[in-house]
């Protein structure tokens, strides 16, 4: 993961700006300046030194300037696969809209039991980089982690780097992906 992932850490550490785009309608931009992208490779390097298990590149995104629309049709983290696709529109890095059928409803009551509107704030941009890795819905960790995905961190996002705290964080999941920055 480390050496897949260093050039696109490195990449979006230099950049300003990520768009992702999907054919299914996901456009989305993120602010990542001044922000250090880096990697989750799943290492062990001693005793009682464990990193996350998710093979990924993260960037803590600036928490007030996430804008537009993705199509999530992968997981839901810990509520699992999305059986069909949620529109999630954003405005000024916070989720204002969620639409779809059982699985957007799922969600809504899954957000609002947090009772805490800093929970729909878009904080960490992911893009899973395990080639053996499938995205079923099982395991958020090998969700996230399924190579061709990105996904939305919400909420918290201190201990990456980031600006903002929640009473929690959590993914949303999205295949076949084109990620550009600049």
């Amino acid at each position: 993961a480390k050496k897949m992932g260093r050039p696109v850490a490195d990449k979006i550490t230099k950049s300003e700006r990520v768009v992702v785009t999907t054919e299914k309608g996901t456009n989305v931009a993120f602010c990542v300046k001044d922000r250090k992208a880096g990697i989750f490779a799943g290492s062990c390097t001693g005793r009682g030194r464990v990193a996350s298990s998710s093979f990924e590149v993260y960037v803590p995104i600036v928490e007030t300037m996430t804008n537009g629309v993705v199509i999530a049709d992968g997981s839901l983290g810990y509520l699992g696969a999305i059986k069909s696709p949620i529109e999630l529109v954003f405005e000024a890095g916070y989720l204002v809209e969620i639409n779809g059928k059982e699985d957007a409803s799922r969600l809504k009551r899954y957000m609002e039991s947090f009772n805490d509107k800093e929970i729909y704030c878009a904080a960490e941009l992911g893009i899973g980089l395990n080639t053996k890795s499938k995205c079923e819905g099982v395991c958020y960790i090998e969700d996230e982690s399924t190579y061709g995905t990105f996904h939305i961190g919400f909420g918290r996002n201190i201990a990456l780097g980031g600006n903002h705290e929640a009473k929690g964080h959590f993914e949303r999941i999205r295949y076949e992906t084109i990620i550009d920055s600049f």
